[in-house]
Parts: C-alpha cells; structure tokens; sequence
C-alpha cells in the first residue's frame, strides 16, 4: 500500500483539492439559491431549485457561462463575483495539474509506441490526442445527451457538447434544462425529468474536470512542438530567446547597474 509521504507533491494536492471542489460547489448552490430568490424583480416562474442553483455556479466555475440563469439583484452579483474570486484560481489550479499529469502520461505512450523521435511523431501523437478528445468527449457524450434529450437531435447534442468543452458556452441550446421545448417527445414517452436532469448537472462537473484537463494537456503538447520543433531551430539560427520566459515580465526591465549606482532601462531580448 502506497504511503501518503510516497505521493508527490501535485499528486498529494489533487487528492484534497478536487473532491473539495465538489463539496464547495455544492455547499455555495445552496447558499447561492436562496440570495438569487429574494431579489423582489424576479417573477414567480423565474426563482431557481437547488439544481438550478448548480448549473448557474457551474457556468461560473468552468468561464462557461451559458447566460441561461443569471442574478436579478446586486447581492447575487456581489455573490457571483466572490463565488468566482475564490473558485477561478481552484479550478485551473486543478485543471492544470491534471493536465500536465496526462500530458507526461501522453510522452511516455509516445515513447513507448513511436520509437524514432521527430516532428512526425509529434503530430501523430497530437493527432491521435485530438481524435481521443473529438471521440470520448465530445461524440460519446452527445450520444448520451440525445439519448437524454429526445428533442435533441445528435448534432444539436454535438454542437452543445462543443460549446461547453471550449468553454465558448453559447446557450442556443442546454441540455438539462426546461429551456429546450420537447412537448410532442415527452408526451409519448415515461421520461421523468425532475431527477435526471439533477443527475446530469452533479455528473457534469466530473465531466468537465476530466474533459477540460485532456483540453489542457493537448493545449500543453502544442505549445511544446512549437518550441521544439519550431521555434527552437529558428532561435539557433537567430540567436533570439526562447518563446516563453519566466523572467521577462515586460519588454524592458529596470536593472540596476551596481558599479555606477544608476537605474538603466534594457532590452531583455538584446542579451
């Protein structure tokens, strides 16, 4: 059995952070419900359940935001950004750690399957990464949400599914929601609603970690082949520095000339 102190430091982090994550979202939707439902402005029909409550913090949480739901009265607006003071830095602090865990897990299966080390490799294993992510999280998906959905058609599932991993979130269409009018569908069929769509909001956010951190580690494969493949070739050539650097944090820095005492403005990329 592995020992708490065998774990490394990201992993130790994961383990507390993420379900931790979940309890906070579900702790501030029942906070968050009742400040959206006093605001005097809403109508009757326009106060939110619990669920509801979840979907709208969710929107927040992952920069989805599908504009379906929205606070009527500053104090949910207070709420909200507070809410997204604290939960933003969270979430893509998790979402990044898993992400470079599977982008690490991605170069070793590149090792281990393609043997010779070049920039077809490379595209092959990018390849291979985008057609997981287009197949397990995003058609599989919207093969489940149009079995859910029976007023959605598998594209309309699809183009939801889109929206959502790229955090674009048009909100044309939402899945789980009673925004979608399936009168015909539903009157033809058992469907019980109320519960699947709870179902389906709380399996989301698992979803959403896991999608959106494969989304990471693809975004992180990339930006390396750039700079292995590409940009380092051209910075041998030109003598230029790497792409990215930790310690540039502007075009010029002030540094401190400690033989003459004075302030000079420099050009980092000049040495």
């Amino acid at each position: 059995m592995i020992k708490w102190t065998e774990f490394s430091t990201s992993s130790k982090h994961l383990i507390v952070l993420t379900p931790a994550f979940f309890l906070w979202m579900f702790i501030n939707s029942g906070i968050y419900q009742p400040i959206h439902n006093s605001c005097l402005t809403l109508e009757d029909n326009s106060t939110i359940t619990y669920f509801e409550s979840l979907q709208y913090l969710q929107s927040v949480a992952f920069t989805v935001g599908y504009g379906h739901i929205s606070p009527g009265c500053h104090s949910g607006k207070v709420y909200t950004f507070l809410f997204a003071y604290l939960t933003l830095p969270l979430v893509f602090y998790i979402l990044y750690l898993l992400g470079t865990k599977i982008h690490r897990l991605v170069l070793n299966l590149e090792s281990i399957v393609l043997k010779s080390s070049s920039l077809v490799r490379r595209l092959i294993t990018i390849s291979a990464l985008d057609l997981l992510i287009l197949i397990v999280f995003m058609m599989i998906p919207a093969g489940i949400v149009h079995h859910i959905e029976p007023c959605m058609d598998f594209g309309t599932s699809f183009w939801y599914l889109f929206a959502t991993i790229t955090t674009i979130g048009f909100g044309d269409v939402i899945a789980g929601t009673e925004y979608i009018d399936c009168s015909d569908e539903m009157e033809s069929m058992e469907y019980d609603f109320y519960h699947q769509n709870n179902f389906f909001w709380a399996s989301k956010m698992g979803y959403l970690v896991i999608a959106l951190s494969f989304m990471i580690a693809d975004l992180i494969l990339k930006h390396e082949t750039v700079v292995e493949f590409f940009y380092s070739p051209a910075e041998k050539m030109f003598g230029k520095k790497h792409l990215i650097d930790n310690e540039i944090s502007a075009d010029t820095v002030e540094v401190i000339d400690m033989n003459r005492g004075t302030n000079i403005a420099t050009n980092p990329f000049d040495s």
